[in-house]
C-alpha cells in the first residue's frame, strides 16, 4: 500500500510540476509577445499558426494511415468504378469457431484462425470491403 501512495504522489507532483511549468511558459510568452511590435507580434503569430497547420496535416495523414492504409491510385472501386480514391491495408482477421454444445463450452473446444486479409477502402463512396 505505502508503494502505491508512493507513485501515485510521484504522479501527482510530476503533473503538478507540468502544469506550473506551462502556466509559467505562457506567462513569460505573453510577455515576450507584449513587448514585440505589432508587425513582430503579426510575423510570430502567422509563424505559430503556420507551425500548427503543418504539425496538424502530420497528424491528420498518419491517421489516414493507421485507419486506411496507403492510397493505390491504379486501383478502381467496384462500388463506384471511380479510380484513385482507393486505400488498402494489409490486417489479420481472426474467425472464432466454437463448439455450441455445452460440453463443448466447457472443455474449451473450438478454434481462433487467423488470416492475412487486405481490407480497400473508398474516400468517394466511403465502402469498406476485404480481398
Amino acid at each position: 500500500m505505502d508503494l502505491l501512495k508512493f507513485i501515485l504522489v510521484g504522479f501527482g507532483l510530476f503533473f503538478g510540476v507540468a502544469i506550473v511549468g506551462a502556466i509559467f511558459y505562457s506567462i513569460i510568452d505573453g510577455k515576450r509577445l507584449a513587448s514585440l511590435s505589432p508587425e513582430q507580434r503579426a510575423e510570430e503569430m502567422a509563424k505559430r499558426l503556420k507551425a500548427k497547420e503543418a504539425m496538424d496535416l502530420e497528424v491528420a495523414d498518419w491517421r489516414f494511415k493507421e485507419t486506411y492504409g496507403v492510397m493505390v491510385p491504379a486501383v478502381i472501386c467496384p462500388h463506384c468504378a471511380v479510380q484513385g480514391h482507393v486505400s488498402k491495408k494489409e490486417t489479420t482477421k481472426i474467425t472464432k469457431n466454437r463448439v455450441n454444445s455445452i460440453p463443448g463450452r466447457m472443455v474449451g473446444l473450438g478454434t481462433n484462425s487467423e488470416t492475412q486479409v487486405t481490407k480497400m477502402h473508398c474516400m468517394n463512396c466511403t465502402m469498406d470491403w476485404e480481398v
